[in-house]
């Protein structure tokens, strides 16, 4: 069974938000069983991440996934996305980085030359859609694959 948009629902939070929290201890749990003789360097890295868009995906009222986009300039970071191991293969993985890919791009509005990079890579603007309808700061963009 594979995820359909409408049935993830996304909440933009804090990284304090409790769902949140629960789902990146789960990863770093995850993450130290896999890479016990390394976890340890990356753990300040990880920390580091009060200043970002957290978004929780939820399919009914249960948390499914996170991640999060430390935004610096023109570049997006993407951090601390996660799946709940025993909801991977169902397709929530593609839908929350595109979820992290469109709040990047609305961060990137007021800079003509990410939309022109976005332009000159054979995107272009399509109809706003869901939030950003109405949305005068808004650009919405894509791209046939």
């Amino acid at each position: 069974m594979h995820v359909k948009d409408d049935q993830m629902e996304f909440k933009q939070v804090t990284t304090k938000d409790g769902d949140f929290r629960d789902l990146v201890e789960q990863l770093d749990k995850e993450l130290w069983e896999r890479y016990p003789e390394t976890q340890g360097n990356f753990v300040e890295i990880n920390r580091k991440i009060e200043d970002a868009k957290a978004v929780v995906g939820y399919v009914g009222s249960r948390p499914m996934c996170c991640g999060c986009l430390k935004i610096s300039g023109s570049v997006g970071e993407v951090k601390r996305m996660y799946v709940h191991r025993d909801h991977r293969g169902r397709g929530y993985s593609k839908v929350l980085i595109q979820h992290l890919e469109d709040i990047a791009r609305s961060h990137q509005v007021r800079q003509p030359e990410a939309i022109a990079s976005y332009k000159s890579s054979g995107f272009g603007e399509i109809e706003k859609f869901g939030p950003y309808v109405g949305n005068v700061l808004s650009v919405c963009m894509g791209k046939d694959l």
